[in-house]
């Protein structure tokens, strides 16, 4: 009797413990098919995520399609980037040079139909205007300059240090002149003087830095700046004067000129370092990145020199009175100050031409490109650094430019770009 009590409490305990074991199986199946449907909701949702994407590769292909309202046109055809851009003094031609060893010379009158600037839209382009292929030899060109008369221009090289000048009209004839610098290390920029007598090329060499040579090869002399850094040299409009910016605070000027020894190198003449006039220094207080000169433009029959710009580390613009009388040791004197927006360092600076050279712009690596009013001071525009890119070159077209529609633009800057394009702007988009 015993036993069967036992096997019936045996069969009644077993019974209870498969009925709860079931009972708390089927919840850790529902739990289960849940986890596992979460995890395809979640995979499913993963996926529709990694779909957007797409879109907003569209979206930024179409914001990059929109250009600034005030680029007006860019300038392509070099097939690796360009690293210069020069107009000539007449405003009727420009050039080109690129890393793919090529110059290219430009018809500056021929700006095509303007699109809707007010829109963003890029408005016209040089590339169907381009006026002849250059194919130099094997060396790379750094710099490009024209003659006074736009009948030659002048390329500089990298490897072989040389300057040699082509006629605009015969380039399959081969240079006309060719000049060897002496050059040591490398040649920076190069420009050609407004009369046509000489050209100065700057470069990286530590001491005799700048050097003039004559249009016709000779040697014109050297100039040592007496600076471990040399950044920016530049020929006013009259030229009469080399300014040379360096990592010194001031920017020495040496003159050019004829006397009874014929046309020579005279030697500096003046500093922009604002020490006379009373009121002690008003030049800047670090290195001068750039220079350049105003008051003219030889493309409006204006041909005289006097207002200088400079932009320094400090973060300052100035702008200069050189209209003075140097030969009695009196400085140029510092007009106007223009500090930077963010008021970090200033790498480039440009006047517009004109006789009252109403405009200078600034581009440095923080601010972007900034277009400012003279003789005040106002800003007028202000654009940024992915707009422009990386500016290492800006220039003023020394005349107006006139679309197909009419439209006139009475000042136009260009500026090149590590992304190897020339973008034209205009000061402000009205």
């Amino acid at each position: 009797m015993t036993h069967v009590v036992v096997a019936i409490v045996l069969c009644v305990v077993g019974f209870l413990w498969l009925k709860f074991s079931q009972g708390k199986e089927k919840p850790q199946s529902a739990t289960s098919e849940e986890t596992r449907q979460s995890s395809k909701d979640k995979a499913k949702n993963n996926k529709q995520e990694k779909q957007e994407p797409p879109a907003k590769t569209i979206d930024k292909k179409v914001k990059k399609e929109e250009k600034h309202k005030q680029c007006i046109f860019e300038v392509k055809g070099h097939k690796d980037g360009m690293n210069c851009f020069m107009f000539s003094s007449t405003g009727k031609l420009a050039a080109s040079t690129g890393d793919d060893r090529r110059v290219i010379i430009w018809d500056a009158t021929k700006v095509p139909l303007a699109g809707d600037c007010s829109h963003g839209k890029l408005v016209s382009n040089l590339r169907e205007f381009r006026y002849q292929n250059v194919i130099p030899e094997l060396d790379q060109p750094v710099s490009v300059a024209f003659s006074p008369d736009d009948m030659y221009f002048a390329v500089a090289y990298a490897t072989s240090k040389e300057i040699k000048i082509f006629a605009v009209k015969g380039v399959k004839e081969g240079a006309k002149v060719s000049i060897k610098t002496n050059v040591a290390k490398s040649i920076t920029e190069m420009h050609w003087s407004y009369n046509g007598k000489f050209l100065a090329i700057c470069s990286t060499d530590d001491k005799e830095s700048v050097r003039l040579f004559k249009a016709s090869g000779e040697p014109l002399g050297v100039i040592n700046p007496g600076a471990l850094v040399v950044y920016h040299c530049v020929i006013s409009p009259d030229s009469r004067f080399v300014a040379v910016a360096s990592m010194q605070c001031d920017v020495k000027v040496w003159e050019v000129g004829a006397d009874k020894e014929g046309f020579r190198l005279f030697g500096k003449v003046m500093e922009l370092t604002g020490r006379s006039g009373g009121g002690g220094a008003t030049g800047h207080s670090a290195a001068v990145h750039a220079v350049d000169f105003g008051g003219s433009s030889p493309a409006i029959l204006v041909c005289e020199s006097t207002r200088a710009a400079t932009v320094s580390k400090d973060g300052k613009c100035k702008i200069w009175n050189i209209d003075v009388r140097y030969k009695m040791k009196e400085d140029p004197k510092c007009l106007l100050t223009i500090d930077a927006i963010d008021s970090k360092s200033i790498d480039l600076v440009a006047i517009a031409p004109g006789k009252d050279s109403p405009i200078v712009a600034t581009w440095s690596k923080t601010a972007g490109l900034c277009f400012y009013k003279l003789p005040t001071g106002e800003l007028l525009s202000q654009i940024h650094l992915e707009e422009t890119g990386q500016v290492f070159q800006m220039i003023w077209s020394p005349d107006s430019l006139t679309d197909k529609t009419g439209k006139v633009y009475q000042h136009v800057l260009c500026t090149v770009s590590k992304d190897g394009r020339t973008r034209a702007w205009v000061p402000n988009s009205d």
